[in-house]
């Protein structure tokens, strides 16, 4: 079920259409987190960056060398790790970003995905589909956020997973990589496995199959390479994307020798 041209508000109109159609979903469960495509969404960033300063965001920006961290109500010298245990966060990588809000029964994360934005949506009790989606769509549409071509296909993963879903078929990338890209948070699972991540992005090797060369798509984000592997920052939401191309064999992180 799909809304082109409509403002994320309208999807609260749907909610309802799409609980007869999975009744399963009528509530979100505390065990459990959710990702819904938003489609593309129209971001004036620095119309979006005065908007959360409004709304007491903390506002993080990668430069490429490290962050500028501002937080109105904090000390010049607040760090990155504070930024991100912080409530309501925005998170700018060139120009992707990732907008995070926690409150007290509900998390919410608006995050790159791989056609356009995603919401992500974690609960710490039942909480009625329709009415979790009203609010939280209602405080994007605060923020000028505009959707093009909303879903409502609802993805849920178990919180508690020991090992997540293999990746998509035809898609060779390393459990890791992919337990990242479909995280409630990129940072926290990140720490997790040990992975270095840069604002919105990822390291990772691409071994590329006999004869071929990396991907045009992708070249901007390669920063070194040998006669068969290329070391990459790539932007998370594009890890499968990469793994998917048919000149590349695997997607893993680089080998780091075990400290003794």
């Amino acid at each position: 079920m799909r809304l082109k041209g409509g403002m994320l508000l309208a999807l609260a109109a749907i909610v309802l259409l799409q609980i007869v159609a999975w009744p399963q979903m009528a509530e979100f469960l505390p065990d459990s987190y959710y990702i819904l495509p938003l489609g593309a969404i129209e971001t004036d960033l620095s119309a979006l960056i005065e908007a959360v300063q409004a709304s007491d965001f903390s506002i993080a920006e990668y430069t490429g060398s490290g962050y500028d961290v501002t937080h109105p109500a904090e000390p010049p010298d607040w760090t990155f790790e504070m930024f991100l245990v912080a409530p309501r966060t925005l998170l700018i990588d060139g120009c992707r970003y990732r907008l995070r809000v926690v409150q007290e029964n509900f998390t919410y994360t608006v995050r790159p995905g791989t056609a356009g934005q995603d919401l992500v949506i974690t609960v710490e009790r039942a909480m009625p589909v329709a009415q979790t989606l009203d609010e939280i769509l209602g405080s994007l549409r605060n923020l000028a956020m505009v959707g093009a071509d909303l879903s409502l296909e609802i993805q849920s993963f178990d919180r508690s997973r020991i090992k997540g879903p293999p990746p998509p078929a035809g898609a060779p990338i390393d459990s890791t990589l992919y337990d990242l890209m479909i995280a409630a948070d990129w940072y926290a699972q990140a720490n997790v496995y040990g992975l270095p991540l840069q604002g919105l992005r990822v390291e990772v090797i691409a071994e590329v199959l006999p004869g071929e060369t990396l991907p045009e798509p992708f070249s901007a984000y390669a920063v070194g390479e040998t006669e068969n592997t290329v070391k990459l920052w790539i932007p998370i939401e594009q890890l499968v994307l990469l793994a998917q191309a048919d000149e590349i064999g695997y997607v893993r992180p680089p080998y780091r020798p075990a400290v003794p």
